[in-house]
């Protein structure tokens, strides 16, 4: 039997590797890497609570009322309540100018934001105007299908509303054409803003619908609406 004296050497396969250098080097990816995470999480945590107020806001949603219209065919719109689609703003009653009751909307994200009022209604079959006053500070529109910058429209339009205003204006009027078919459920209108930043206030007593005239036939009975 062979008998081993002599300690056993191993020879090194290379150069060993500069492990100093090599963490060093990660840093920036790692800080990058790091900054990415943390923008990601503050990002699901917006969405989280806004998805939370979405529902609560569904959940003390008021039940839909038929409009009662004046004599010249005016009917004056109640029952506002605050909806955040992406972004962060802050949405509140206020009174603008000293003397004008508003609904209130101010990006207060660096995002491009989608903030609105709305609310539900239930109207005969014919032709309508939506009507109202507002006006905005330093407001950066963006664009979409729905619209730009602050206006109004009724909630699952198909075509981009017509009526934007942008920048710095005064009170301006705006204005949005729609028929009702017979036999359709509650319509939701709605005021709202989408910019990159600025803000905008609605005169709440502005804020109506003006019937130009029933086309279609009256219904026979009552119609029930969908709960």
């Amino acid at each position: 039997m062979r008998n081993i004296t002599g300690a056993a050497h191993v020879r090194p396969l290379g150069n060993p590797l500069p492990r100093h250098r090599s963490v060093t080097a990660q840093e920036p990816r790692q800080f990058g890497l790091a900054r990415t995470h943390d923008v990601a999480v503050d990002s699901l945590r917006q969405q989280i609570i806004q998805r939370a107020r979405n529902l609560e806001q569904q959940l003390y949603d008021p039940e839909s009322v038929p409009l009662t219209f004046d004599q010249d065919g005016v009917a004056r719109i109640s029952g506002w309540r605050p909806q955040i689609e992406t972004g962060v703003a802050v949405l509140d009653h206020t009174v603008a100018d000293g003397n004008k009751p508003s609904l209130h909307i101010r990006v207060e994200s660096q995002a491009p934001c989608v903030a609105s009022w709305r609310a539900k209604v239930v109207l005969p079959a014919g032709h309508y105007r939506f009507e109202g006053r507002l006006r905005t500070a330093g407001l950066v529109p963006i664009r979409d299908e729905k619209g730009e910058g602050a206006g109004i429209r009724v909630s699952g339009s198909q075509q981009p509303r017509a009526n934007q205003v942008i920048g710095d204006t005064a009170w301006a009027q705006v204005a949005y054409e729609l028929e009702i078919e017979p036999n359709r459920e509650a319509i939701e209108l709605v005021a709202e803003l989408r910019a990159a930043k600025g803000e905008v206030w609605f005169d709440t007593d502005s804020l109506r619908l003006i019937c130009q005239g029933n086309r279609y036939p009256p219904q026979e009975g009552p119609q029930e609406l969908d709960k």
